[in-house]
């Protein structure tokens, strides 16, 4: 990454992070998965001859790859290399249904799919079904192919998409989320500095490679600072520790329920006679079992919060545990702050106008920025309240700084968060809808979905039928429970 003041940082590609890892660290152990163990110049090429191979199957800069994904060493040389062929991966879950793995091929149509003919007995029904019609391989052909070493240049760039991935469907039907190569090598960049890592430290993964962070975090992370990281098959709360120990793992990452998974184990006396000394995970566990999780395996746990739409969402700052929150705004280790980010590489008279909020659920307590983004608006006991933070839209100056307010939900209120194309919306008479009029309809009492088709039906008669839409509408409604318990701050935290 070079510079830590920023000079002479350039952002790269995946295939360019592999590279540099596989110049500095070479023979050094990076993948272990069960018996097989890659250096980082295997790795590289390895890749190399996937992606010779890719671009004698037709792929192409720009093509979609499905890859049905297990958790193996073959399956991360074939993502490495199909993303250094310029390819877009598709990862998916190899247990998706065939009615699942058909819509993923009808909606994405990819020009090559990648599977394992032993294990995944749903592709040949998904195949007959789809209208797409993809080139199928063999992952285990593909990664042993007779692939030069020296492929083509695909003329990747750091903007380039990457990625397809899946959302976890908890809002509703699974999403397709497109993640470039610049924002899966900030993540690997980010993390272990985030997490305080070195080349030193082991990390062992047993989330899927199908979802963002096994990736982008445990996978890309290692390579970026040369450390190694162990991909487990698949997670077994009660086998888990012992392959920790067997495989000498310092790092691990656990989401959601698996924490606790780990912890419904039987005790066993041994629990912290481990090698591992740190755990990401989120949400946060709630501060009595946090310490508790934390003694009974001899580590220390810390929480963020990331999705499939942005890698770089919440995380504990160095030094504070504010219990039973998720932290707050990441920041790369060399770019810091997102605005000096985008300002080192965007196009001329560009700018992202951004709003962050971090919500506590529990308590209500909520902290925001904003760089130049549309006003909140919320409703609340006494009124309609705006969300006011000062700060310019983000890319336009290096080195700016950003005014961070903090706001309590009480029981009941409901807050609109809006892009432009709401409020400045003309009429026929070239009327604009107006910031006025978008906090009245805010104040009329309704919530969640009816406020926001509240706001579509009256734009839709402000506007006409022969509007044409100016821009992107976004529109995101948030309300407290109007039966929660008011400033139910937990005790004990120093967030």
């Amino acid at each position: 990454m070079n510079a830590p003041d920023g000079s002479g940082y350039r952002i790269r590609t995946i295939p360019e992070l592999v590279h540099d890892a596989a110049t500095a660290h070479g023979e050094r152990p990076w993948l272990l998965h069960d018996d097989t163990v890659l250096t980082f110049a295997e790795t590289e090429r390895a890749t190399a001859a996937v992606a010779s191979s890719a671009a004698a199957l037709g792929v192409a800069k720009g093509d979609v790859v499905l890859v049905v994904a297990h958790n193996t060493a073959a399956h991360v040389v074939a993502w490495l290399g199909l993303v250094r062929a310029g390819a877009i991966v598709l990862p998916v879950n190899p247990a998706s249904t065939v009615a699942e793995l058909v819509g993923f091929l009808d909606q994405a149509r990819p020009r090559l799919a990648v599977f394992d003919p032993a294990r995944d007995d749903a592709v040949a029904d998904a195949r007959d079904q789809s209208a797409a019609r993809a080139t199928w391989v063999s992952v285990h052909e593909l990664v042993a192919g007779s692939g030069s070493n020296d492929p083509p240049d695909a003329g990747v760039t750091p903007r380039d998409p990457a990625v397809l991935i899946s959302t976890s469907g908890t809002t509703g039907r699974s999403k397709l989320v497109t993640q470039t190569h610049q924002a899966y090598v900030l993540a690997g960049e980010g993390f272990p500095w985030w997490m305080q890592l070195t080349a030193d430290d082991r990390l062992i993964t047993a989330l899927p490679i199908f979802h963002v962070n096994a990736p982008a975090y445990s996978l890309l992370g290692s390579m970026a600072i040369g450390a190694s990281v162990v991909l487990l098959s698949r997670f077994s709360p009660s086998r888990f520790v012992d392959e920790a120990r067997r495989t000498g793992a310092t790092e691990f990452n656990m989401i959601g329920a698996m924490l606790e998974m780990l912890m419904r184990q039987p005790e066993r006396p041994d629990d912290a006679d481990n090698p591992l000394r740190l755990c990401y995970t989120g949400p946060s566990p709630a501060r009595d079992r946090h310490l508790e999780i934390e003694r009974r395996f001899g580590i220390e746990v810390v929480c963020g919060y990331g999705m499939s739409e942005s890698t770089y969402g919440t995380f504990w700052a160095h030094g504070k545990r504010p219990y039973e929150t998720i932290g707050s705004a990441r920041q790369h280790p060399v770019l810091g702050h997102v605005n000096d980010m985008l300002c080192a590489d965007i196009p001329a008279h560009m700018f992202v106008t951004c709003l962050a909020l971090v919500l506590d659920p529990v308590s209500g307590a909520a902290v925001f920025a904003n760089a130049g983004h549309d006003v909140p608006y919320v409703r609340t006991r006494g009124g309609v309240a705006e969300l006011r933070a000062r700060g310019m839209p983000l890319g336009l100056m290096q080195g700016m700084s950003y005014e961070e307010k903090a706001f309590q939900f009480e029981p009941g209120d409901c807050a609109l968060l809006h892009s432009d194309g709401l409020a400045e919306a003309h009429g026929p008479d070239r009327e604009m809808f107006g910031f006025p009029r978008v906090a009245g309809l805010v104040g009329k009492g309704v919530s969640g979905e009816s406020l926001i088709d509240l706001c579509l039906t009256e734009l839709r008669g402000f506007t006409g039928t022969d509007y044409e839409q100016e821009d992107d509408i976004t529109l995101v409604s948030l309300q407290r429970s109007p039966s929660a318990w008011p400033r139910a701050v937990s005790e004990g935290g120093d967030s």
